[in-house]
Order: C-alpha cells, then structure tokens, then sequence
C-alpha cells in the first residue's frame, strides 16, 4: 500500500502543469472541459500568486 506524502498544492501544481501539457487534446477533444479548466488554472494561477506575494511581507 502506498501512501501520498505530497502536500496538496504540490499536486495541485502537478496536476495543472500535466493539464496545461495535455491541453490541445483536450480542447479539441471536449471544448466543455477545456472552458472549466481555463476556470481552475486562473484560480490556481491567482492563489499561486498571492502566496507568492505574502510571502514577501
């Protein structure tokens, strides 16, 4: 049994850098889907970047 060590942004960020790798297939495949995901990556590009700048303080 293994067991998922990654803390859930990392992979969140995995997962959106495969997407982003896998999308002219998935926008010409299910152009549906691909509209949602273009919601999650800005939602997860803006979180990305106020971690980003909270971090600088």
């Amino acid at each position: 049994m293994s067991t998922n060590t990654e803390a859930p942004a990392v992979v969140e960020t995995r997962l959106v850098h495969d997407l982003h790798r896998l999308w002219p297939m998935i926008a010409g495949v299910a152009p549906d889907v691909a509209a949602r995901f273009d919601v999650l990556s800005e939602e997860h590009d803006r979180r990305h970047l106020e971690h980003d700048g909270s971090a600088e303080g």
